[in-house]
């Protein structure tokens, strides 16, 4: 029978309408509370690495994007997002199209595992509805581009094709579940961290209460685990220490962050965080104090009835509920052992916990019913409560200077011929932030060779917490954004190190002198000046112009900057015997840099080399010209370009030891 045909079809369908009308409500939300902001913190980062690599596919630069794909730690979030722009155009509501659609995933598992687990079907579809209109479902669903609810989705629909192959004793299912788990892995790293201890209960789940001999255990995880690594083994298993390295950095070099960003004590108080945020955040207080209310009514009408059965009987259904509530809370309490918090830290056992306290309801609510024409009105009330007290962060964000600090950086970044190398600023604000200007400038459709490209990893650069450690690692910058106030005076987050260690790292880049602040900004009514600062080391000596067939001619515009005076080195194959060329500043004719010849390697490469040339504060271009008794000419009577060397490559020497 076709599963749309059936009564759990019609229901994911109902569930697939209410969705688009929550779409349609939020899609107003935002308008009106979002108009011509950027997105925010991590759905920001996500959303440029989607756009880079969507936009080097269309421009044909499929193995840049492939090489995009391969150096994310979330390569399958980040497709995803990329396919929206292919599905939805490029314009800054597609990818929260994508988080839309993951979000009736949510529904519809909540759904399907609730009456997996023994819930009726109308208990399962109320259930899920009421779960979607909860402020902060609504806001993490539909207002941003986060992986928590995508790795969610796959962990629930895992434990659901996980539970059918226990109950069937199914090998096959059980490989599914793995290749559920290992797809929700490439959404988000930390997955296995989850599904690990949610599968290992299981395993020593008493046989008395779940009739699945051990032999028959070992087969169902040895299945899920193959289906694991097949669905996310390519990609991580290459990367496994730079995952792992990373994970270890955040969790044990982030304490200051992690304590300052969540008000923790650092005792055992912190172990009630993960139960207190998802009392506060997730269900918000008002619904968690309705749902201990439901349960309290149940219990004592289970000792007025005098049906005091143990919750967990000796049947198979109770045993999957008690292995589902399993599964949330021993990854939590691991993730608080190893003190990972994180506000959306319990995001990816929320299914499982949403589906269990819907079944455990429904099993032991008989005789209760609620008709539907009571639960549309309240559904629907409780969504017009809910809508005006969505925990919209970004709406008290007002970046009225944003044109002007973008405008400032992409003409700075043209005049000192940065193109595409990387930079950061040394503060941290939600909206003035380098992220933004890329994103600005992919949605832009701006050359992409002239953006910025997106510094990986960049909690290598911030921790450990040491002012002096971070400013020596930005010295490896070409060109950094430097504050006179931290980004709190702003609005910025106190917790962020570059924020809370902003008066240090200063200091410790005025001690170093490695960057020569060049331009300033006022931002926020002169409140929050900001400097443009290259590096005193960056130099750039390159021609402009370059045929496809990797051809520099005669005439093509060179560019050169150097702080310190250099001696400049060119080396390409000529197109006919050079001895010397020159180098005419298109501003100053009479400023001119001879290049002489000095070797020819065995495979036919001609060095030259250039005489002292003066430093300078302004990037200068050249014109490539041959010698002035050597005429330029054709390549050949077929080909009328003028060419001079093929396949160039050049070097500045700032220090006499270097030649």
């Amino acid at each position: 029978m076709n599963f749309f045909s059936s009564q759990k079809g019609k229901d994911i369908l109902l569930l697939f309408a209410w969705s688009l009308f929550l779409l349609l409500c939020m899609h107003s939300i935002q308008a009106y509370f979002l108009a011509d902001k950027p997105p925010f913190w991590d759905s920001l980062a996500y959303q440029n690495d989607a756009l880079a690599i969507f936009r080097r596919w269309l421009d044909g630069d499929w193995r840049s994007a492939l090489k995009e794909i391969d150096d994310s730690m979330v390569p399958g979030h980040v497709v995803s997002l990329a396919s929206s722009y292919l599905l939805f155009g490029m314009q800054p509501n597609a990818p929260y199209m994508i988080s839309a659609l993951f979000g009736f995933g949510c529904l519809s598992v909540v759904y399907l595992l609730s009456v997996e687990l023994g819930a009726s079907r109308k208990a399962a579809f109320w259930g899920a509805v009421i779960w979607s209109i909860l402020p902060n479902f609504l806001y993490q669903n539909f207002l941003q581009t986060r992986n928590d609810f995508q790795l969610a989705f796959f962990i629930g629909l895992s434990w659901l094709f996980f539970l059918q192959a226990v109950r069937r004793e199914e090998n096959r299912k059980a490989f599914w579940a793995g290749i559920s788990v290992g797809i929700g892995t490439l959404f988000k790293a930390s997955a296995p961290g989850y599904v690990v201890f949610a599968v290992l209960p299981f395993l020593l789940f008493p046989i008395k209460y779940l009739p699945v001999d051990f032999r028959s255990r070992g087969r169902l995880i040895l299945s899920f685990v193959a289906g694991a690594v097949l669905a996310s083994g390519w990609h991580y298993l290459p990367h496994l220490q730079e995952t792992l390295r990373y994970y270890v950095t955040w969790g044990k070099d982030a304490t200051a962050w992690k304590a300052s960003q969540y008000h923790l004590q650092m005792s055992w108080h912190d172990y009630l965080f993960y139960p207190k945020n998802i009392v506060y955040s997730h269900w918000g207080v008002l619904p968690a104090l309705c749902l201990a209310l439901v349960l309290f009514v149940l219990l004592l009408r289970k000792f007025a009835l005098r049906r005091r059965t143990e919750i967990w009987g000796q049947n198979e259904g109770n045993a999957f509920l008690a292995l589902t509530f399993c599964a949330v809370i021993i990854p939590l309490i691991f993730i608080s052992w190893r003190e990972s918090y994180s506000s959306l830290g319990d995001v990816p056992v929320l299914v499982l916990l949403t589906a269990g306290v819907i079944a455990l309801i429904s099993r032991h609510s008989g005789g209760f019913v609620v008709h539907r024409y009571l639960l549309v009105p309240l559904v629907l009330l409780g969504l017009s409560i809910s809508l005006p007290n969505i925990p919209i962060a970004e709406s008290q964000f007002i970046a009225k200077d944003l044109g002007k600090f973008n405008g400032e950086i992409s003409d700075f970044r043209k005049e000192y011929g940065l193109q595409d190398t990387q930079m950061v600023q040394v503060f941290s604000h939600p909206i003035y932030n380098v992220n933004f200007y890329q994103w600005a400038a992919l949605a832009g459709h701006k050359d992409r060779n002239s953006i910025p490209m997106d510094v990986r990893n960049i909690s290598n650069i911030m921790f450990p917490e040491d002012a002096n450690l971070i400013a020596s690692k930005l010295s490896q910058f070409p060109m950094v954004i430097i504050s006179d106030f931290p980004g709190t005076a702003i609005g910025g987050e106190t917790f962020h190190a570059l924020n809370r260690l902003h008066d240090e790292i200063n200091k410790a880049l005025e001690k170093s002198g490695q960057f020569i602040k060049l331009r300033k900004i006022s931002l926020e009514d002169g409140k929050f000046p900001v400097y443009l600062a290259l590096n005193k080391n960056y130099v750039k000596f390159n021609p402009v112009q370059v045929t496809a067939d990797q051809w520099t001619e005669w005439g093509a515009d060179v560019d050169y900057f150097s702080f310190e005076p250099s001696r400049l080195v060119w080396r390409g194959i000529t197109a006919r015997p050079v001895s010397e060329f020159r180098l005419v500043d298109k501003k100053d004719s009479g400023s001119t840099i001879i290049l002489r010849l000095k070797q020819v390697s065995s495979e036919g490469i001609g060095e030259y080399l250039s005489d002292v040339v003066p430093g300078s504060e302004v990037l200068r271009t050249y014109e490539m010209l041959p010698n002035i008794n050597t005429p330029a000419e054709s390549a050949s009577a077929q080909d009328s370009r003028k060419l001079a060397f093929y396949r160039v490559e050049t070097k500045v020497i700032t220090d006499d030891s270097e030649q």
